[in-house]
């Protein structure tokens, strides 16, 4: 794969576009206390997709959850 370089204006409309349409999430895990969490994450090829799917699997439940009581 070929990486083209950007020019600024490029750079510029890439920022302004994720600023107005992207939310970013970061967490810090320790080493001491969540290892086991680092190295599933380590494990896994894709860790957005495996988030994501994690957080709508509860989303899902949350829902069946909501219409079962």
């Amino acid at each position: 794969m070929t990486v083209r370089p950007s020019s600024p204006a490029h750079v510029r409309a890439v920022k302004k576009y994720n600023k107005e349409n992207a939310k970013t999430f970061a967490i810090t895990l320790f080493f001491q206390s969540e290892g086991d969490i680092i190295e599933k994450l380590e494990r896994v090829p894709n860790k957005r997709a495996y988030l994501m799917g994690l957080i709508r699997d509860d989303i899902e439940r949350e829902k069946m959850e909501k219409n079962n009581g």
